[in-house]
């Protein structure tokens, strides 16, 4: 079993993916949205994301940018068209924070993805830990 990591910032998708190996867990680490995979059977494997929320959009399909003008924030956009086993569940890692508009979005996020938790940064190790055993149940 693994944890899809899809995080942008190169140091901290490095960081991410060391502290995971370091508690034994596997991961895949996607950086941009073509690096997700397709294989059925790699998707059976994964048993939780940790989803960066807010990435530019310049590694999006010309027809997912639409999407980012209508209101919705590039993470979801990607895991709505890119994750097909929605059971999954995700660990959103936001910058935003408490104001009225990005509440609202976040509220959004969380709405479209069945079993999802937030966790702003800068991430705290403790608590990202934490979170991950109550998301996968151990």
């Amino acid at each position: 079993m693994a944890i899809l990591v899809f995080e942008n910032n190169a140091i901290l998708a490095d960081d991410i993916q060391k502290n995971l190996i370091a508690e034994g867990y596997q991961v895949l680490l996607i950086r941009v949205p073509n690096e997700f995979p397709e294989e059925e059977e790699l998707w059976q494997e994964i048993e939780l994301i940790i989803l960066d929320l807010m990435m530019g959009d310049s590694d999006l399909p010309d027809d997912w940018r639409q999407e980012t003008e209508n209101g919705l924030i590039t993470g979801y956009i990607v895991y709505k068209h890119m994750v097909p086993n929605k059971d999954i569940p995700v660990l959103v890692l936001t910058g935003l924070k408490d104001n009225l508009e990005d509440k609202k979005l976040l509220d959004q996020v969380q709405e479209g993805i069945k079993t999802c938790s937030l966790l702003e940064k800068p991430i705290k190790y403790d608590q990202f830990l934490q979170m991950i055993r109550k998301l996968l149940r151990r």
